[in-house]
């Protein structure tokens, strides 16, 4: 079924009074075009917060502590659970830890949560994974996606963007030891599906150029900020996966 693009700002306006769940709109993994305009449903999306950027505002979760304790490289891994996200992460961060494979960061952890508590907290997401690149002192919070998600890029980067507002960037930081350092956001998916596939077309003048103009302004947040690396670091870079080779590893690199 297509709809017509009045009916998306229509929901984009409706799931925007809840900023922080925006993310797990159905409409944000919409594919194909508009029934009138012809325009991708992502780039109308992408326009619309654009458009409505004052309206998006995350509310911080001043959590305690980030760092999980029993989260080490020692787990089993289940036939049934294999292709599993979090199992993915759980992997990411041991092939890490024991410098295997190719990776541009360290992985520091996994499925650290945001939550303060269940009561009050109630929906709110973890942080997939939590990476560093010690040469430019960047701390990452990757948005994972196992390989069979068909998730749209777009829901990838608001999800990481979300999770980002809502972390205490500097409770987070002490917590593992990297205080000073920049924060920053990026997908992580696997090369040659469709997160992969849709980030090729964004660009100033490509696709997928709403988008593009999205992900400058969420980049630009002050959370975000370092004037070293602002203009370096304008936009969101993706890391992707390349397939396990045939002894289990992962290889990962900068889009």
């Amino acid at each position: 079924m297509s709809y017509k693009e009045e009916i998306i700002l229509q929901w984009c306006s409706e799931n925007l009074s809840n900023p922080a769940f925006f993310y797990k709109s159905p409409i944000v993994n919409y594919v194909g075009r508009t029934k009138d305009t012809k325009n991708l449903y992502t780039e109308v999306i992408s326009k619309y917060l654009f458009d409505n950027f004052n309206f998006f505002s995350i509310d911080q979760l001043d959590r305690e502590k980030y760092v999980t304790k029993g989260h080490t490289v020692e787990f089993e891994i289940k036939e049934k659970n294999k292709d599993d996200e979090e199992i993915l992460a759980k992997k990411l961060f041991r092939q890490s830890k024991e410098n295997k494979g190719t990776f541009p960061f360290e992985v520091l952890d996994y499925q650290i949560p945001l939550k303060r508590n269940n009561k009050i907290d109630k929906g709110v997401g973890k942080i997939d994974l939590l990476a560093v690149d010690e040469n430019e002192k960047i701390v990452y919070i990757l948005e994972l996606k196992k390989k069979s998600n068909t998730e749209t890029i777009l829901k990838c980067i608001l999800e990481a963007y979300t999770y980002a507002k809502q972390v205490n960037k500097d409770t987070l930081l002490n917590d593992f030891g990297k205080v000073g350092y920049s924060l920053a956001i990026a997908p992580l998916v696997f090369e040659g599906r469709t997160q992969f596939d849709e980030m090729q077309e964004v660009s100033e003048n490509g696709e997928r150029k709403e988008l593009f103009k999205l992900i400058s302004k969420l980049r630009k947040d002050e959370k975000f900020r370092n004037e070293q690396l602002n203009d370096k670091y304008n936009n969101i870079v993706p890391f992707y996966i390349k397939d396990s080779t045939t002894d289990g590893m992962y290889e990962i690199y900068k889009g």
